[in-house]
């Protein structure tokens, strides 16, 4: 088997973070977040 058979393309969804900023915490426990997808 060659590598070129032995490969594949898999498409995954998925998102992109451009900005992430952990504000705090809140009081249920979970942070506060900015994000910019």
């Amino acid at each position: 088997m060659t590598a070129a058979e032995a490969s594949c393309w898999v498409s995954a969804g998925c998102k992109l973070n451009l900005y992430l900023h952990v504000n705090g915490r809140r009081r249920d426990g979970y942070h506060e977040l900015q994000t910019h997808f």
